[in-house]
């Protein structure tokens, strides 16, 4: 698992010596997601991403995170995929913010032209 994780950490690395002098740094994000059939548990998929975050001017942020995604079903083995997510925060206004995200994960540990990516879009309103 860490022969593949470590590819992860160089790239992220050096991409982020090219970030300027607004780069707004390193980050750890844990993010579970369960899943639930009625009231029955079903599965759970676990991120443990290392990210980069660069501020682009005033309003707007774009970051990159990536690492190994955790995998628990019931009554069967935990298993394990690559993840990364790239995504752009924009603030519209004071009040409204854009976001946007591309996630893609591997297949069997591996990067293959079937493998799962997702976008996710919104606005929040702060009032």
């Amino acid at each position: 698992m860490l022969s593949h994780f470590s590819k992860f950490v160089p790239l992220a690395f050096v991409s982020s010596l090219f970030a300027g002098p607004a780069f707004a740094g390193v980050y750890l994000n844990v993010e579970n997601r369960s899943a639930f059939i009625g009231k029955e548990y079903d599965e759970a998929a676990t991120d443990l991403h290392v990210g980069f975050k660069q501020n682009l001017g005033n309003s707007a942020n774009i970051y990159v995170q990536g690492g190994p995604t955790i995998f628990t079903k019931e009554d069967t083995d935990t298993t394990h995929e690559y993840s990364a997510k790239v995504g752009l925060e924009y603030d519209v206004t004071k009040n409204l913010n854009f976001y946007g995200e591309v996630r893609a994960i591997t297949e069997e540990e591996e990067i293959t032209e079937d493998m799962d990516i997702t976008t996710k879009v919104g606005i929040t309103y702060n009032f």
